[in-house]
C-alpha cells in the first residue's frame, strides 16, 4: 500500500512540474475536430486548445482571428502540446 501511494505522489509531482502557465499570441485554425493556435506568419500549429472555463467549441467564434490565449500548458508524452485556456483576447481580425 505505502508503495502504491509513494507511486501516485511521485506521478503528481511529475505532472505537476510540467503544467506552466504561458500567454500565446497567434491564429486560431480548426484541424480536424480540435483548435489550435497557429503561428501568424507561417500558419504552423504551436499548441492544441483547450477550454477550461468555456466550452471547446467556442473558438469557432475566433478562427481566422489573431487571438492572445492564457493558461496552462501541458506537455503530453505524445502529440502537440495542449494549452487549457483560461482567457482569450481578440487582437485583430485577419
Amino acid at each position: 500500500m505505502r508503495v502504491l501511494l509513494l507511486a501516485l505522489a511521485i506521478a503528481a509531482l511529475c505532472l505537476a512540474a510540467e503544467d506552466k502557465p504561458t500567454t500565446i499570441t497567434g491564429v486560431v485554425v480548426q484541424e480536424n475536430e480540435d483548435y489550435v493556435i497557429a503561428e501568424t506568419e507561417t500558419m504552423k500549429p504551436i499548441v492544441t486548445l483547450q477550454g477550461v472555463e468555456f466550452t471547446t467549441e467556442n473558438f469557432a467564434n475566433f478562427i481566422g482571428q489573431t487571438v492572445r490565449v492564457r493558461g496552462t500548458l501541458i506537455t503530453p508524452k505524445q502529440g502537440r502540446k495542449i494549452l487549457r485556456v483560461r482567457t482569450l483576447a481578440d487582437i485583430q481580425r485577419t
